[in-house]
């Protein structure tokens, strides 16, 4: 038998979303995707992040010298199929934070977005 081993990061297992629902992803319209569709995991959630890593640590100490695995996929697919960005909680914090490094200041950010023209 020879396999190519996926690891769940694209479509996180069903106890990790039932139990931390906060690794969901947040769609434009306020709505939490659910377990069973596609890519509905949040990147920006920091334990999916750290989920996915522990996960896929466990399945390449258990089966990474396995000769029967003749690859890894870890996905290469990074999209939300059609749903373009989260806006989760994580995001938000993630979105301002870069914000915050970009430009250090509102009056900053405000001036590089034309804010004064509509204030």
């Amino acid at each position: 038998m020879k396999v190519i081993l996926c690891t769940p990061s694209a479509t996180p297992p069903v106890w990790l979303v039932r139990s931390h629902p906060e690794v969901l992803l947040v769609d434009a319209q306020g709505r939490t995707m659910d377990h069973g569709s596609r890519e509905q995991a949040d990147w920006s959630s920091p334990l999916y992040r750290e989920y996915v890593t522990k996960i896929d640590m466990e399945l390449a100490k258990r089966f990474g010298n396995d000769s029967r695995v003749w690859g890894w996929q870890i996905d290469n697919e990074l999209s939300h199929y059609g749903r373009r960005f989260s806006y989760s909680q994580a995001a938000t914090v993630k979105f301002r934070d870069w914000l915050r490094e970009k430009y250090g200041t509102i009056d900053k950010l405000n001036t590089a977005w034309g804010g004064a023209f509509w204030s």
